[in-house]
């Protein structure tokens, strides 16, 4: 069975002996640093030769493809990767089950699909497309674990770098279902229906600040053994641009936190500013004269707050305007007009 939680299944028969899922999502909106292009996923059903997986459609030269496979007999066998793959990490479970994950950077040179060898073994997995990444050192960190039962947990990863994927990929001896991860996104899911083994499954994150990410978890339907990996890929791009504007016929300015960052006002323009990806940015509305009142945001996480206090985390080039708006006084009560 193939499944995906997040826009449907197609069924693409590439032989009696294969079954393939291909789901397409929407790029991420311009300026983030790293979006999912598309996903495949296959299995050589009773056994074969090889496990074959087509190319997700929509990539582009300078993309990176992230494949997972996991195989039965873990130890036992020597998978052997397609020209122009490497090896991220390898985690088997002793005899009984295995898990390799492989990097490639789009060319335009690659097929329709790529071959693994398995030892004549059953198998299954899928292909991960990715916009943004570094092309030329895509992999900050990676873990695996083993175990049995029915929950997967793949170790916690530290990773060096803000703004980044993180992978979980869990696969099971057993021909059952594998739950998403918390806080994370199914890109696909593959049983090996026909011989009863094995499963794969690929759940996704977008990452903010470095540091460590906690373990990742799934729960099998049936209990069995397992193989269970976390991979953080680096994005290309870092930084992101923060853009402050001052707006409306009131006086005032706009600071932002961490110090110095910003100081956008009616006298100082310090209105933009590179900030590294995964950043936690306090902005506060500052009005200055008796008869100024701060109005609302616009753009961003605040749109539509009237507080003057914002807090964004920066992920993608992202614009924020505050509204300041002048009340004129009543001469006929005795106040008097703002030049």
């Amino acid at each position: 069975m193939i499944r995906s939680l997040s826009r449907g299944v197609v069924g693409l028969a590439l032989s009696a002996a294969l079954t393939a899922g291909l789901i397409v999502l929407p790029a991420a909106p311009a300026g983030a640093a790293v979006s999912f292009v598309g996903a495949t996923s296959a299995n050589n059903a009773g056994g074969g030769v090889s496990l074959i997986i087509p190319k997700p459609l929509g990539v582009a030269v300078d993309d990176v493809m992230i494949a997972q496979i996991t195989y039965e007999s873990g130890t036992s066998i020597t998978p052997s990767a397609p020209p122009g793959w490497t090896l991220v990490r390898r985690t088997d479970n002793l005899q009984d089950i295995g898990q390799a994950i492989y990097h490639r950077t789009v060319d335009g040179t690659e097929g329709l699909s790529f071959s693994w060898g398995l030892d004549g073994k059953k198998g299954s997995g899928g292909i991960l497309a990715y916009r943004g990444v570094d092309s030329a050192n895509p992999i900050d960190v990676s873990s695996g674990g083993v175990g049995q039962g029915t929950t997967l947990t793949a170790p916690s990863v530290t990773t060096t770098t803000a703004g980044g994927v993180l992978l979980a990929l869990f696969g099971t001896k057993k021909n059952t279902s594998l739950s998403t991860a918390a806080g994370m996104t199914e890109r696909y899911e593959n049983q090996n229906t026909i011989g009863g083994l094995p499963s794969s499954s690929a759940n996704e994150q977008t990452l903010g600040a470095a540091g460590a990410t906690g373990a990742r978890s799934s729960t099998a339907g049936e209990s069995e053994k397992w193989v269970a990996q976390l991979v953080a890929l680096r994005g290309g791009d870092t930084t992101s641009t923060l853009t402050v504007v001052k707006a409306g016929t009131g006086y005032g300015r706009i600071i932002a936190r961490p110090a110095g960052l910003i100081t956008c006002g009616d006298h100082r323009q310090d209105c933009t500013a590179e900030v590294e990806n995964g950043t936690v940015v306090t902005l506060r509305a500052q009005p200055q004269g008796r008869y100024t009142v701060f109005e609302s945001w616009s753009g961003g996480p605040c749109d539509g707050s009237t507080d003057r206090s914002c807090v964004v985390t920066v992920t993608e080039d992202v614009t924020i305007t505050g509204t300041f708006t002048y009340n004129s006084p009543d001469p006929a009560g005795g106040g008097r007009l703002r030049p």
